[in-house]
């Protein structure tokens, strides 16, 4: 990355940490916040379909905000569970990719390929139980899963997908892969909140 690409980059990354604590201040609500991340996301990458999984204590990690996606889609994919389904989006949130995984992982462990169709050209039919292939299927082209941490624990998720090929830079996964952290501060915060709204209620 150039000295020039980089200042852009760095100055991407504070403008949009600025935009997440701006959201924070803006709302009380989890799924308020996160419908508001995604739509910025969306805005500024000029991808399709954005969403946000959030992990939960059953295993699951359903869409908590999510734009583009067909409701055919959300609902085929909403109910993943990190620790009954195999796919790249569970292998991510548990931090085991696969040696299949490999050609799309970063160094800081999210998925990324601007070609998910001749990715998925290479997966061996003795291996096709590795992945769910719905994101295939639907005919997304581009697509990234960056992880959402907390203090070193993945809560979440941010996905990204596009029909077209080439949608993703490689500034673009960085930044996100930068705001990630800023995004689990906020998710986590929520839920506390939550949860001690809850422990009131039964009190």
């Amino acid at each position: 990355m150039s000295e020039y690409s980089s200042y852009k980059s760095d100055n991407a990354l504070a403008q949009n940490i600025e935009v997440i604590a701006a959201f924070f201040s803006a709302t009380h609500l989890r799924e308020k916040f996160l419908s508001l991340i995604v739509t910025k996301i969306r805005d500024w990458t000029n991808c399709q379909c954005v969403g946000i999984r959030v992990v939960s204590n059953n295993g699951l990690m359903p869409y908590e905000a999510y734009v583009g996606f067909s409701y055919e889609f959300w609902t085929h994919e909403n109910c993943l569970s990190f620790k009954e389904d195999q796919c790249a989006c569970t292998r991510v949130i548990t931090g085991t990719p696969d040696r299949l995984d490999l050609p799309t992982l970063t160094d800081s462990g999210s998925i990324w390929t601007n070609d998910l169709q001749g990715f998925g050209s290479t997966i061996p039919e003795e291996c096709n139980n590795r992945y769910r292939w719905r994101c295939i299927e639907s005919g997304f082209a581009s697509l990234a899963v960056v992880p959402i941490r907390h203090n070193s624990k993945i809560i979440g998720l941010i996905h990204l997908a596009d029909s077209q090929k080439d949608m993703l830079l490689k500034e673009d996964i960085h930044i996100l892969e930068s705001v990630a952290p800023a995004i689990g501060v906020v998710t986590s915060r929520f839920n506390t909140e939550e949860d001690l709204n809850q422990k009131k209620e039964y009190a």
